[in-house]
């Protein structure tokens, strides 16, 4: 199942208490600096204000058996195109989470986008693979292009995208 983080007829989809609760999942796992190298977002309120202020758009993928085992995130929102990111969570990776990352990038492909973006520090290789498992396809790297906040460097990020199949039938 994918639930969009979004408000419904007033009511969000998602308490805040659950918003935090991702967050602290993500550093539970070690994944938070990761994902967010940047220093963009460090503790669990920026992480729900930011979703908050519809900067991004946020996605929670869950398992048949309703456990979250991945999230993802859409910004730099431009005409057809945005940036994608998504963390899956180490306790639930398996072959049904990678199938449902598929679903994810396929259901966001058909909501109209033509072409999807990410940029994945080169220090990140697990991300690359799971960039390419999710069908992305590696345009080339970009040298220091991205900050890694907790190291205070520069490294070289590695550009992925994917598109829509769709394109065509709209």
């Amino acid at each position: 199942m994918i639930l969009p983080y979004c408000e419904i007829d007033g009511i969000l989809t998602l308490r805040d208490s659950d918003v935090h609760e991702l967050y602290n999942d993500m550093c539970a796992e070690e994944t938070a600096n990761v994902v967010f190298y940047d220093g963009s977002i460090r503790n669990e309120d920026q992480f729900l204000q930011y979703f908050r202020s519809k900067s991004a758009d946020l996605y929670v993928i869950s398992n048949s058996d309703k456990h979250t085992v991945a999230l993802g995130w859409l910004n730099t929102f431009d005409q057809r195109t945005a940036q994608v990111h998504y963390v899956g969570f180490k306790k639930h990776f398996n072959r049904e989470s990678l199938k449902l990352g598929r679903e994810f990038v396929q259901q966001i492909l058909r909501m109209g986008y033509v072409t999807l973006t990410g940029i994945i520090p080169d220090t990140n290789p697990a991300a690359c693979r799971m960039a390419e498992a999710l069908g992305f396809t590696k345009l080339g790297t970009i040298p220091d292009h991205c900050y890694l906040y907790h190291e205070d460097r520069m490294v070289a990020g590695n550009v992925y995208y994917i598109r829509s199949l769709y394109e065509d039938l709209q």
